[in-house]
């Protein structure tokens, strides 16, 4: 059964979507890290043929990952991949917003050029709990957040 909500772009300009919005019968959802991505150089070069293959028949790539918006920015533009993403482990998912969609947004924040819906709490939000904890509570809590690279 095709998906309704969604446009299928045509293969000779992925920038725009077609004039008639036709539903799309195919999706890819992809990870990164160990799965696109090498898991040691972080280079997408043996998944090249695949993704032109996906490219011309304009299905889109779905990235879905543990990382925030900003780390998969760059790693989108470099696909040449301008479909939505999901990010922090399903607690958010963004829409570029200089290409329209067949639907209305719900309510979203704006970050860098996207429009980012969030199904969690964002980091701030968590990070400022934490610490109402360790002030309220006196419990020793320790994230990434509170380390230097080189501890991570």
């Amino acid at each position: 059964m095709p998906f309704s909500g969604l446009v299928r772009t045509t293969p000779a300009d992925h920038r725009h979507p077609t004039r008639t919005m036709r539903p799309l019968d195919t999706l890819l959802f992809t990870d990164l890290d160990g799965t696109l991505l090498d898991h040691e150089t972080y280079s997408f070069d043996p998944a090249r043929p695949a993704l032109r293959q996906l490219h011309g028949r304009g299905i889109p790539l779905i990235l879905t990952t543990s990382k925030t918006l900003i780390e998969v920015i760059d790693l989108n533009r470099a696909l040449h991949n301008r479909a939505p993403v999901i990010i922090e482990n399903g607690g958010a998912m963004a829409f570029p917003l200089d290409r329209e969609h067949p639907f209305s947004l719900p309510e979203h924040e704006i970050v860098d050029e996207h429009a980012v819906m969030r199904f969690s709490p964002a980091y701030p939000t968590i990070r400022a709990f934490i610490d109402r904890q360790r002030d309220e509570n006196g419990y020793h809590i320790r994230g990434f957040g509170d380390m230097r690279a080189i501890e991570v």
